[in-house]
């Protein structure tokens, strides 16, 4: 949702973390979370990509994880830590649960933010023209 509080004159989006992970997905080509999330037509499917993407996000993005080699990757979010995630994740649930328009709203502006911030953190793969090349 697109609504912001205000934490010691701090403007922080709700569900900041949830949006990072979705943008890691959605800039690696991933989207598949992003798309089951904004078609999603109950509150359990919502609530179990979202669990499924926090996951494999923690997996994909865990500090032991080896490098793998050949494959480039949009890097892992640093602003996204485990704590929030969890705060993020049960008000995103308590939100989807407690009505019809919160829900829809909730799921499309979560899909909506993420792609936004996905597109700046994609980066060329080879062969791609980076903006203001020819």
């Amino acid at each position: 949702m697109q609504q912001e509080a205000r934490e010691g004159g701090k403007r922080e989006r709700r569900y900041a973390s949830l949006v990072g992970v979705l943008a890691y997905f959605a800039a690696n080509r991933n989207f598949g979370y992003v798309d089951v999330l904004a078609n999603s037509l109950d509150p359990l499917t919502a609530k179990e990509t979202m669990i499924n993407a926090v996951r494999d996000f923690m997996s994909a993005c865990d500090p032991e994880r080896p490098a793998r080699e050949g494959r480039e990757e949009v890097p892992c979010p640093r602003d996204v830590k485990a704590e929030y995630l969890e705060r993020d994740l049960n008000l995103f649930i308590e939100e989807i649960e407690s009505g019809w328009d919160r829900f829809f709203r909730a799921t499309r502006n979560l899909a909506l933010q993420a792609l936004a911030r996905a597109a700046g953190l994609r980066f060329p793969r080879h062969g791609e023209k980076s903006e203001g090349q020819s």
